[in-house]
């Protein structure tokens, strides 16, 4: 799935050697050792387990598509459209043409 993210051009070259280390592991850099580390220690404290880095790889990918589609030909549109039918459908969600409205999500419990 985080293969499907692609880099952005702004990107750290720091974090693009993470991203490419998570992608492909093996015996990680020494400046990688921190940022794993800080990572490891981000997904402990906020509960970030398997099914919720799954999940905000999702929103991200499905960001991206969105910020694309804005652009995009009408070829193109339709490709960016099954794309983000497919991610919907994967996070579990029904797709906008059969009803679905979109909310923010908000981190407030109430």
């Amino acid at each position: 799935m985080l293969a499907e993210l692609r880099p952005s051009t702004s990107t750290p070259s720091c974090t693009a050697a993470l991203r490419e280390h998570l992608l492909e592991p093996g015996e990680p850099d020494e400046e990688l050792v921190p940022l794993l580390a800080e990572l490891d220690a981000r997904a402990a404290t906020e509960g970030i387990d398997e099914e919720t880095a799954k999940e905000l790889l999702l929103r991200l990918r499905e960001r991206e598509v969105r910020r694309e589609l804005a652009t995009a030909d009408l070829e193109r549109t339709k490709e960016l459209q099954e794309q983000l039918e497919k991610i919907r459908g994967d996070r579990g969600q029904p797709c906008r043409s059969r009803g679905y409205n979109p909310r923010p999500l908000s981190t407030d419990p109430r």
